[in-house]
């Protein structure tokens, strides 16, 4: 007996420049499960669940026309992803009108829009893509309208939060940009950043200097199964980041003072934050005397080049601070009475402009006596000038937008709601103690914290960060408490690498572990440390109505394209 093996006529390349995702089969769409070959096989290619990056404009267009000619008619869903994704290179196009067809296209593809693990999904994704494509068609306000409705059915993830923000676009009404940044600072402290840039950015200097305290570096999504050296590598761009986000944070946090008035303060943070630079890149600690000789040497060449890096982080980090320096100092002679000596000294400064050059000149135009109309002019021009170009770094790029959408979910990825349990045969090394499955729960610690994680290894970021804060919940409504903080979380994405005498040949996706530091507390009676950031409570009953029918007991989902 012979059996007929059919390939994709639609290169992997196609797929790919499409909506992301390898190539289809008969057997499976690519994106919801892996794309085989007579059930077992999968050829080099062909979807195996992981997102990558797609073709930008015309010829992103052109590879969702050969993918959408190639797909086998059962994967719906995988047509659905395709139409989305055409959509969103039409738009990168400019064409936001074909990019609104092309989602009505998606939307009548939807052969089961009903199930909630779709709805709540790639149908959420579709209306935010039609959000962000009226609001470029020229109907911002419905365009808006349209997002914030659409995060209102999935408030409590990341990915929908902020495609939310992305699709409503930075022209959007302040009072509902600070809205949706508070709602995801609630989940991601480091969020918070936004918070404070904006109020910074909206000359709202006070919030800014009460919100400065809450901020927190980012950090860059963990990825296991990658080696002792990239781990090493990737620690260290995240120590980089820390350095640099306090060094720029601390800068702008002086001119804040500063803009307030608060000039000894100022100096005293700017003071504070070069001491702190100078502690943050001190050289590594020598390695452990008892170690072996051959692992002490090891040891040391590490060191070695960490303390090379900390050196070139500390030059860069002293650049940043210089330049708030430099900053603070002229917004203080500007309330010294110069505004008309500092207006001239900025017409001759070439380079990009941001937020603290807008606020300089708005601090210029209040100082300026109303007789001198031609300076005043003169600011006001240049204010002119410098917004257009800032509003065009604001706009988000559809690139960054296409990846934040939420990823198609399916009762089949959804983990079980148990405690996790380690497998027969477990991982060796540093991360041989992760679970697989489930959830687990570490603390309280002295100071009230508990990590709460979950792991899934055929599930969607979003799906495992909603149950990590769905258990959260549980485990607040458990203790009697009302409201639970997120203090720290960290997110990890599981891989498998296959490698041909070391070459890595072939990466799967293995799932996603979240990790959240959570404080349960009473909304009425907060911590002194949380007394004054309310906001950022997040009512446990609220989360577990809205997730526990989700992930708990999940309704039955039809199979992909079935």
């Amino acid at each position: 007996m012979f059996v007929n093996v059919v390939f994709a006529d639609a290169s992997s390349e196609q797929y790919r420049g499409c909506d992301g995702y390898g190539a289809a089969s008969s057997d499976g769409d690519g994106m919801t499960e892996i794309a085989t070959v007579l059930l077992i096989f999968s050829p080099p290619g062909y979807g195996n669940t992981a997102r990558g990056t797609t073709t930008a404009g015309a010829a992103g267009t052109a590879d969702c026309d050969a993918a959408l000619a190639d797909l086998p008619a059962k994967h719906w869903m995988r047509k659905v992803s395709l139409l989305r994704a055409r959509a969103i290179h039409r738009l990168d196009s400019g064409d936001p009108n074909g990019a609104i067809a092309d989602l009505d296209l998606a939307a009548a593809a939807a052969k089961n829009a009903d199930d909630p693990l779709y709805a709540r999904s790639l149908g959420l994704s579709i209306t935010l893509v039609r959000a962000f494509a009226l609001r470029k068609a020229g109907d911002a306000t419905g365009g808006e309208a349209l997002a914030l409705g659409a995060m209102a059915r999935r408030p409590f993830n990341r990915q929908s939060i902020v495609s939310t923000l992305m699709a409503m676009g930075p022209d959007a009404p302040a009072a509902d940009i600070e809205k949706v940044e508070r709602i995801l600072a609630r989940l991601l402290p480091t969020e918070i950043d936004r918070l404070f840039v904006e109020a910074l950015r909206s000359g709202r200097f006070q919030e800014a200097i009460s919100l400065y305290p809450q901020l927190t570096p980012y950090r860059e999504i963990g990825r296991v199964n990658i080696t002792q050296g990239q781990q090493r590598e990737r620690a260290m761009r995240d120590y980089a980041t820390a350095v640099m986000f306090r060094a720029s944070h601390a800068g702008a946090y002086a001119f804040a003072l500063a803009a307030t008035g608060k000039d000894q303060e100022a100096q005293a943070a700017l003071a504070e934050a070069r001491t702190q630079l100078t502690a943050d890149t001190q050289p590594p600690p020598p390695p452990d005397p008892s170690l072996s000789r051959s692992e002490h040497a090891r040891q040391e060449a590490f060191r070695g080049e960490e303390t090379t890096n900390r050196v070139k982080i500390a030059a860069s980090a002293t650049k940043i601070l210089d330049v708030w320096i430099a900053l603070v100092g002229v917004r203080q002679t500007i309330g010294q009475g110069k505004a008309a000596d500092v207006l001239k000294t900025l017409q001759t400064q070439a380079g990009q402009k941001g937020w603290p050059e807008l606020q300089l000149l708005d601090a210029i135009l209040a100082k300026l006596p109303k007789s001198d109309k031609s300076s005043i002019a003169t600011a006001q021009a240049l204010k002119a000038d410098w917004a257009k170009s800032i509003a065009a770094q604001r706009e988000p790029s559809l690139e960054t937008f296409f990846k934040v959408l939420p990823e198609p979910e399916t009762a089949d990825r959804v983990p079980p709601y148990e405690p996790a349990k380690q497998p027969l045969f477990r991982d060796s090394g540093a991360y041989s103690d992760m679970f697989f499955n489930g959830y687990q729960q570490r603390g309280p610690r002295a100071d009230g914290v508990t990590t709460v994680s979950v792991r899934g290894e055929h599930s969607t970021a979003s799906m495992i960060e909603d149950m990590t804060l769905l258990r959260a919940a549980d485990l607040a409504r458990q203790a009697g408490k009302k409201g639970l903080i997120i203090v720290d979380r960290h997110d990890t994405q599981f891989t498998i690498g296959t490698e041909y005498y070391g070459t890595v040949v072939r990466t799967d996706p293995n799932g996603y572990e979240t990790d959240l530091d959570v404080l349960f507390v009473d909304p009425s009676a907060l911590p002194d440390k949380y007394r004054e950031q309310g906001w950022r409570v997040i009512d446990v009953d609220e989360a577990y109505s809205a997730l526990a029918p989700v992930y708990i007991k999940p309704k039955t989902s039809a199979k992909p394209g079935g």
